[in-house]
């Protein structure tokens, strides 16, 4: 794992306390129909899936596992090296380098969407944790009462997190709040670009 250097602890907690802020159920929704539709509708993640066998296969398990890494990331301290969030993004990592290598000895190919879980790839489920979810919630009538710099600090949260997924930097330079990601997270291409 990458080592966090330069990241402003407090602004983490900030965003922490945000996040945490948003009931329970609101999150459920936006995280669930919203951003899972959105994952899915890339031929380029649903392909590694249905090569795989696990589209169908292990999805109740695939769900667990995301619920339960997201919810280690909010602890105090989580992101720190040895705290649960740190250790389950970890984990997330080696899941993807293991569906990679399955889909590859499958007899998946890269000549139509490029490595699989590539880093656009990874862009795009990134922001099911950002910008989807918080825009499914204003469609359905939920505002999030936070500021401008509010929003930030959320986006700067998961910045750090991106990091720690091995999502290139300037993959993810200047995507800071929702208007800057309004033109990738509302559409964008693998370029199969491995992360």
């Amino acid at each position: 794992m990458p080592a966090l250097v330069g990241v402003d602890w407090e602004r983490m907690d900030r965003s922490r306390r945000i996040y945490l802020a948003i009931p329970v159920l609101a999150h459920s929704v936006a995280l669930g129909p919203g951003s899972l539709s959105n994952t899915y509708a890339s031929p380029a993640i649903s392909s590694v899936l249905v090569r795989t066998g696990r589209l169908v296969d292990g999805a109740l398990r695939r769900l667990t596992d995301t619920r339960n890494w997201s919810y280690h990331l909010y602890f105090r301290d989580a992101l720190q090296p040895g705290h649960g969030g740190f250790e389950h993004t970890g984990m997330v990592r080696a899941m993807h380098a293991y569906s990679r290598a399955q889909h590859l000895s499958h007899g998946g190919g890269t000549d139509e969407y490029g490595t699989p879980i590539n880093a656009i790839d990874m862009l795009r489920t990134w922001f099911d944790f950002t910008y989807v979810p918080y825009r499914g919630l204003q469609k359905m009538g939920y505002e999030l009462s936070v500021s401008v710099e509010e929003v930030r600090d959320v986006y700067y949260f998961w910045q750090t997190i991106g990091g720690l997924l091995r999502i290139p930097d300037d993959v993810r330079s200047g995507l800071d709040d929702h208007e800057s990601s309004e033109q990738m997270g509302a559409g964008h291409r693998s370029s199969g670009r491995e992360a």
